[in-house]
């Protein structure tokens, strides 16, 4: 069943519930109305997580909530005053600084894991290199995936699975001819 379904079921099942009762006025009502909207729609989507990118600094977070908290400010003060013109200009100065903090923070979780990628590769561990590289792309995979050879059969040695791209590689030219002559 999905989740639209689930919450039309609910909120027939509520709002049978209010024609048989007896509210007082309107507002007892609308209040009745909105927590019973509220409460299903938490039960039944949950609440919105907000999840932290790994790159993020803390420094950068407790930068985005004093911006949040100077909105709230802003928004509940009257724009024209003089107190809503500098709440204004404070807003404009956090988001410069926030911009410019997270894409310091980008720049240093990018350079991190290019040198992740950098000492897997003079390792010789592909499989982690790959995997680095991805993270940087954003192309992220399951990754545990087995190869197969021609035959159809697991490769489980590293040795092999080397071998198994250089040929996939050679087949179709895709490095030129002098990395293979690094490579061998």
């Amino acid at each position: 069943m999905n989740c639209q379904k689930i919450f039309k079921n609910k909120l027939r099942k509520e709002v049978s519930i209010f024609w048989y009762e007896i509210s007082e006025g309107v507002k007892e009502k609308w209040e009745r109305i909105k927590t019973t909207f509220q409460s299903i729609c938490e039960n039944t989507l949950g609440r919105e997580d907000n999840k932290r990118k790994d790159w993020i600094s803390d420094s950068t977070w407790t930068l985005i909530e004093r911006r949040k908290q100077v909105k709230g400010k802003m928004c509940a003060t009257y724009a024209r005053s003089r107190k809503g013109k500098e709440l204004e200009k404070e807003y404009v100065a956090l988001s410069k600084e926030i911009k410019g903090s997270a894409r310091r923070d980008h720049r240093a979780y990018a350079d991190r894991i290019a040198n992740e990628a950098q000492a897997a590769a003079n390792q010789g561990n592909i499989k982690c290199m790959f995997n680095a590289v991805r993270r940087l792309t954003d192309n992220v995979r399951p990754t545990i995936v087995p190869i197969r050879d021609k035959g159809g059969k697991f490769i489980t040695s590293v040795e092999g699975q080397i071998h198994s791209w250089e040929s996939i590689w050679k087949r179709y030219s895709i490095l030129p001819p002098l990395v293979w002559k690094e490579m061998n």
